[in-house]
């Protein structure tokens, strides 16, 4: 006889005779089932069905995360940054400037502007208007006619004293001092020294001059024209 038949004995009653437990067991006959039951057989989980996969492991959100940003920092592309130095600045951008009393007497580089640098929105530059020589009128010293234009405009000033001129009131300004101009507004700059350079810092909410229409006061055809190149 095997060994399985023998055990499969041992737990099941011989049917061919009534049986020994009630068909509802009292406590006392469930301990007497179970004690028929050898020692030495363990209850093994059976393997799953087939075609069933065993359950994932815990998701972890916080790995997931960490490489999908790992990822997209690899991969995303990165605007670059320009950059001028003093010496670019002084050495290699172009110099600009008016002459004439319609227009005004200075000088202006221009850093940003789309047309001529990998910039967009911002269109920037630096301004110098001269001295004019003691006994001059105003007009013929350092300065920019009156004019306006639909963008707003902000200047710094870095170095020297001078009056902006903005719908016909005049605020005082030196080195150090910021200057708001809402779009369309008349304004005009000019140099109240006799010895040192108004120089100060402009700026425009566009991608290049050629954006920036100009509209001077004292000459009607003067609109788009703030440079020879692109003003």
């Amino acid at each position: 006889m095997h060994q399985s038949e023998a055990i499969r004995q041992q737990i099941l009653p011989d049917r061919s005779t009534p049986s020994a437990i009630p068909s509802h067991p009292t406590n006392k006959h469930k301990r007497k089932l179970q004690a028929r039951i050898p020692r030495s057989i363990h209850l093994i989980p059976s393997p799953l069905p087939a075609g069933h996969l065993a359950p994932p492991k815990p998701f972890n959100m916080g790995n997931f995360i960490s490489s999908t940003r790992r990822s997209s920092t690899s991969k995303s592309n990165h605007p670059e940054a320009v950059v001028f130095s003093q010496q670019d600045i002084s050495d290699t951008l172009q110099r600009e400037g008016y002459n004439d009393r319609d227009h005004g007497r200075l000088t202006w580089k221009t850093y940003f502007s789309s047309d001529r640098t990998s910039t967009s929105a911002l269109t920037a530059g630096i301004a110098t208007c001269p001295p004019r020589r003691e006994g001059q009128p105003t007009t013929f010293g350092g300065h920019l006619a009156p004019h306006r234009h639909a963008h707003p405009e902000i200047y710094f000033v870095i170095r020297g004293t001078g009056i902006v001129n903005v719908e016909m009131i005049e605020h005082r300004v030196e080195a150090g001092s910021v200057v708001f101009i809402p779009g369309n507004a008349e304004h005009s700059v000019r140099n109240e020294s006799l010895t040192e350079d108004l120089v100060f810092h402009f700026c425009f909410a566009a991608d290049s001059f050629k954006d920036v229409k100009y509209r001077f006061t004292n000459d009607s055809g003067a609109m788009g024209r703030m440079s020879t190149s692109n003003r």
